[in-house]
Order: structure tokens, then sequence, then C-alpha cells
């Protein structure tokens, strides 16, 4: 099992609607915009973009939800979904932006006397970020963004 830094899982979903449907419910229960667009408030369940058997969404209900990203393809047999969860990029980029910033500061920052206790304090600061990040924040996010999903999409998990 390999080891990622931010989360990136796969799972297939089997559908009750007809593809047509499915994509059209969809479309009726989405704010059409980029993933970017998270400040607007809306009484739509998701936002994001779709495009003809794919789409990609984030759950529009709270501050925190944005963190997840829904990466979904119609499958070649109709009502078959698979959906990619993944940690939203703007987010993963700033945090590994913040590291590279604070680290090259405490490497480069003259007249400390133990450097090294203190980038390893701070890697473990880091660490401990990240872990509460995609612990709490994100599973948090993808939970209630999944259970939209399922809701309004009418999906049961295959495997």
């Amino acid at each position: 099992m390999s080891y990622n830094i931010f989360p990136n899982e796969n799972s297939i979903y089997k559908s009750e609607f007809e593809p047509v449907k499915l994509i059209e419910t969809l479309k009726e229960n989405t704010l059409i915009g980029s993933l970017s667009s998270t400040a607007y408030m809306t009484n739509k369940a998701f936002i994001g973009i779709i495009e003809n058997d794919n789409f990609k969404i984030i759950s529009s209900s709270n501050r925190i939800s944005m963190l997840c990203v829904f990466e979904g393809r119609l499958g070649s047999e109709g009502k078959q979904v698979t959906l990619v969860k993944k940690f939203h990029p703007a987010f993963r980029n700033l945090f590994v932006f913040w590291v590279g910033a604070m680290l090259s500061l405490f490497i480069f920052f003259p007249g400390k006397a133990n450097q090294t206790s203190t980038i390893l304090m701070f890697l473990a600061l880091v660490f401990l970020l990240r872990y509460l990040l995609i612990t709490f924040i994100y599973r948090k996010s993808e939970e209630e963004g999944i259970e939209k999903l399922i809701t309004i999409l009418k999906l049961t998990e295959i495997e």
C-alpha cells in the first residue's frame, strides 16, 4: 500500500437513473462555475463543471466542504459512475507553498543557534497539521459531499 500525502480515492457506483437523467439531475443541482468559485452563495447542492459524461464538482453547503473534489465519469455500461474523491488542488498547492516558505525561513534565518532541532520541530508541526487537515476537515467534507451525491443521484456503491 502506498502512502499519499493527500488523498485520492476511486470508487464505483451504480445509479437508479439512466445516463441522460443522471446528467440532467446533476445539472439541476449544480451551480455551473469553476471549482474556485466557492465564495458564491447558492441554493444548489454542488458547484462545478459538467460536460457530456464527465463532471468535476464540490459540495456547496459550507466553507470546509470545498476541500473535497468529486470527479465523476459515466461508465460504458450506462448506469455506472466512476468517482474520484481527492483533495482540492488549490489547497494542496497552498499547503505545499506554505511548508516550503516556512522551511526556507527556518533554514536561512540568521543567528539561529540550534537549527536542526528547530527544523525537526517544524516538520513535526507540518505532519500534525497535515494529519488534522486530512483526518478531520477533509473527511468531513468527503462524507458530506458523498452523502449528497448518493441521495440526489440514487447511487449505490459497487465493491
